[in-house]
């Protein structure tokens, strides 16, 4: 280097203007500064240094001609407290400088096996021919749930991520040194007519069930690490690379090892920083295109794998992760944009340390206990923490991760050193997020629970609604539908999340998506959940268990079911749903998840759940509510009810078009010639449930919903938490009960104690009292309003008497009128009595003062005035489905 050679312990600069080829070894140097240009020879060399300041270049190899010599760079600072320009120590510390890397990287970086193999087994199939070389160190994922029931209690039935070293090889056939713990699953899962097979089949669906367990090269010929000292194995103090504004990062086949500093924000193994946008205004500075990291692999970090922040328009791809500490790759601010992580393999993502296992540095405290996360939702570790969704995310593979795979968690606002930025990421179109895999998880895929702005270390539920550009900011939600964006999540791969404890496949809450070619297996719980609108699942395959079913289910109360209802705002269409046994349990089992139709006293949104193919699996468990079956609900004052009637219009559970309802006389019970209630059997019983078990009743005819109470002693549009109390009358003799419906106090509801309605069937007769909340008698209100729904035909009828102070004038109307509209309107006359009610053409009421009892006839008909081109132009909105109106009495 120059006249003398620097000697160890020299801090060494190669000053502007100079290039130096470095030809031999270095000592241990106390810190290396290039302003000019530094460039690796063609040979086998190592670089010792404290640390590596670049305001000039950095050379291996190059694009055309990749290193083919060995290069090693250890990074040794001994302090750590050291602070170089705010970017700590021990790294390579681009100050407007570059870092320009280029190995030879294995072809190809990751596989698959393409056999299964066998506990001890020492070869193995790939899917592709390789060219890893004897002595390499790879990485296989787990084909199995993840490696804990709870924890502190490891599964030793379950598989983790292995480490392990080639011997030889030869095309496809790859020979161990020593052989796997545990099994891997290794064949793709076909459906046929019967079930899962293994032969080759398209003729039910050309989706195909890959569980094949991932396999991948770390071993690089360029290396950057931290020295393997006491700083690194007792507090974590690894390597970084760290990027500033004006730097250019390009790495390519490059292995970085021992990297990450222990709770220490910033001093991530490969770190962008703030490329993109001036801190102190939030203006733009332009992309950092053509700057990447490829081919590499990034292994045993104690804090994250990339960090992309405040920087646009990188790529990530083909990289392997493993090992890591904290969400790996990492989008920090929520301005992220524009950027690509395409091809990336993610493996064994765990939280960092907490209690005895957290060493003196990590000084928070949670619980009187060392905790080293440096954010909170760390604890949660995922393989992508994606916080901004203008962005490119395909072909990646997370497995093994402590937390979620993917967490999709787009904020209010900008986050952190980026808060001058005026970006509102959770309003913002949507990139691409296609081709991913996530497996071997506590939750697959999530997308809600988003940082905030006062601690992004916290999460606040949040709801992503995609929009145009111009939407009005100046409010929470811009109700201009035009403004409103479709998005698409497509051919997505989830299988084997979930523990005891864990979510399970996918979560969301969400706006217009579109879940399109999913292959979802072998999950716990339900596999789609979430809360949303206006959505789409189509053209996909969901199997509850697959022919990968050595090791069983993790324990939990709640069974597998398919698909959640997301309130009937879903199109649920042309998926194939396999292997979803019936278990009677709260909340569901099956096809259909039914423990969300609390909205309404009847739901007709199954009609979106068109010419789905149910193979070994029962449509669904008709989840009863609290007042029916409390042994289900162990929690107290579970004061809510479920909807009585669900429509059937595709024959799931009895004929085409009946409503499947309790199996209860209140709903069941028939008062009107040719009315015919069947029992529904579960088929594909699960284990332990009786051939002979009944799942509710499928009844033909029209029910109809009663709901959104309001009186005067519960004015509260929405949010009416009285207690009701419904009684089903015997037409030949009134005072005589058919069935009862009831719901309990909602103001001491641990949830839900809005949702209070019921069914009435038609020709019924139902008596409407509000049971007062002191437990005994009945509050008797002065007015009464409510809403009736799917009551729009001339021939729906049922009557109706309303608890009504007997001693109150009765000097407002009666009527009715199409809900959100004052006309058409129905009013009411008096009339002399019940019979001459019965009698009328629904436009009669009489008073009974003596039992505080209004009595009506609900005669359809009153239809709003767009409703017929609703009908016609959208038949299954809920405005035609439901023809909703709403009742006033005395009001």
């Amino acid at each position: 280097m120059g006249r003398a050679k620097p000697v160890e312990g020299d801090a060494v600069t190669i000053p502007a203007g100079r290039r130096v080829i470095l030809d031999e070894s270095t000592p241990d140097l106390a810190g290396l500064t290039i302003l000019g240009e530094l460039e690796f020879a063609r040979r086998d060399l190592s670089l010792t240094a404290d640390w590596i300041m670049l305001h000039g270049a950095l050379k291996i190899g190059s694009e055309t001609e990749p290193f083919a010599q060995k290069a090693t760079l250890t990074l040794n600072a001994a302090n750590p407290n050291e602070n170089l320009m705010n970017m700590g120590t021990r790294g390579i510390l681009l100050m407007g400088g570059q870092l320009l890397l280029y190995g030879q990287r294995p072809n190809p970086t990751w596989t698959k096996i393409a056999e299964h193999a066998a506990q001890g087994a020492t070869t193995l199939r790939l899917e592709d021919s390789v060219n890893w070389a004897a002595g390499s160190q790879v990485v296989l994922a787990p084909t199995d749930f993840f490696p804990h029931n709870n924890l502190n209690n490891p599964d030793p039935r379950a598989v983790a991520t292995e480490l392990l070293e080639v011997g030889s090889q030869t095309g496809n056939s790859l020979t161990l040194k020593t052989g796997l713990q545990k099994p891997r699953w290794g064949k793709l899962q076909y459906v046929g007519a019967s079930g899962m097979t293994l032969t080759p089949t398209s003729a039910i669906t050309n989706l195909v069930l890959d569980e094949r367990a991932a396999i991948g090269n770390l071993s690089r010929n360029i290396v950057i690490q931290a020295a393997d000292d006491t700083l690194w194995r007792e507090q974590g103090f690894g390597a970084h690379i760290m990027a500033m504004a004006g730097s250019v990062l390009k790495l390519d086949g490059v292995e970085l090892r021992r990297v990450g500093q222990l709770f220490r924000q910033g001093r991530y193994p490969i770190h962008w920083h703030m490329l993109s946008y001036d801190e102190s205004t939030g203006a733009e500075l332009g992309d950092a295109t053509g700057q990447f990291v490829r081919n590499s692999s990034i292994w045993n970090s104690v804090n994250r794998c990339v960090t992309i922040h405040g920087t646009n328009g990188v790529t990530v791809s083909n990289n392997i992760c493993y090992g890591i500490l904290g969400h790996a790759v990492f989008l920090e601010d929520a301005v992220e944009r524009r950027n690509v992580l395409e091809n990336n393999l993610v493996l064994q993502v765990r939280q960092p340390p907490r209690g005895n296992a957290a060493p003196a540095i990590c000084t928070r405290m949670v619980n009187g206990q060392r905790d080293c996360r440096i954010l909170g939702h760390d604890g949660e570790p995922t393989g992508f923490w994606l916080t901004n969704p203008d962005n490119i995310v395909r072909g990646n593979i997370v497995g093994d991760s402590e937390g979620k795979g993917f967490w999709l968690a787009y904020p209010k606002s900008s986050l952190g050193l980026s808060q001058r930025v005026n970006l509102r990421p959770d309003r913002m179109a949507f990139g691409v997020f296609a081709d991913n895999v996530a497996h071997s998880s506590l939750e697959g895929i999530h997308i809600d629970n988003v940082p905030t702005r006062a601690d992004p270390g916290q999460v606040e539920v949040n709801k992503y609604i995609p929009m145009r550009e111009d939407y009005n900011r100046a409010v929470e939600v811009d109700y201009d539908f035009n403004k409103w964006l479709r998005f698409r999540l497509e051919r997505i791969t989830v299988y084997k999340n979930g523990t005891s404890w864990g979510s399970g496949a996918f979560w969301n809450r969400v706006s217009w998506p579109d879940y399109v070619n999913w292959v979802s297996a072998d999950n716990t719980g339900a596999f789609f959940a979430g809360a949303g609108d206006n959505g789409r699942i189509t053209d996909s395959l969901i199997i509850g268990q697959s022919l990968n079913n050595a090791t069983p289910l993790p324990n939990r109360n709640d069974p597998q079911v398919a698909l959640a209802s997301y309130h009937s705002t879903f199109d649920i269409d042309n998926n194939v749903i396999v292997n979803f046994p019936f278990v009677p349990r709260v909340p569901g089992s099956g096809a259909f998840k039914t423990d969300d139709y609390y909205t309404r006293g009847i739901d007709k949104g199954l009609v979106r759940n068109p010419d789905n193919r149910l193979i070994n699996s029962d449509p669904g468990y008709r989840v009863p509510p609290p007042s029916l079956a409390p042994e289900q609900y162990p929690r107290a004052n579970e004061n809510w009810t479920l909807a009585g009637a669900l429509w059937d219009p595709h024959g799931y559970w009895g004929p085409k078009g009946n409503f499947w309802v309790f199996d209860v006389p209140f709903l069941t019970h028939g008062d009107v010639s040719g009315q015919i209630c069947t029992d529904v059997r579960p088929t594909a019983l699960g284990l332990g449930v009786t051939p002979g078990t009944k799942n509710g009743a499928s009844c033909n005819g029209q029910y109809y919903g009663v709901g959104d109470y309001l009186t005067d002693f519960d004015t509260r549009r929405y949010n009416f938490k009285h207690p009701i109390e419904v009684s089903r009358r015997d037409p030949a003799n009134v005072q005589t009960e058919v069935g009862r419906w009831t719901v309990a106090d909602g103001n001491i509801s641990g949830k839900l104690g809005n949702m209070r309605s019921f069914a009435a069937r038609t020709g019924g007769y139902y008596l409407l009292r509000f049971p007062s909340r002191a437990g005994t008698g009945y509050d008797l209100p002065k007015w009464v309003e409510l809403e009736i729904t799917n009551a729009f035909r001339d021939s729906d009828w049922f009557v109706l008497a309303v608890s009504l102070e007997g001693s109150v004038p009765l000097d407002k109307s009666v009527y009715m009128v199409p809900a959100y509209q004052s006309s058409p309107r129905r009013d009411f006359t008096p009339a002399g009595s019940l019979a001459e009610v019965v009698a009328s053409g629904g436009d009669k009421y009489w008073r009974d003062p003596a039992q505080n009892l209004l009595w009506l006839k609900i005669v359809g008909g009153l239809k709003h005035r767009d409703f017929d081109q609703a009908v016609q132009n959208n038949p299954n909105s809920d405005f035609a489905l439901y023809g909703s109106v709403r009742l006033f009495v005395n009001r």
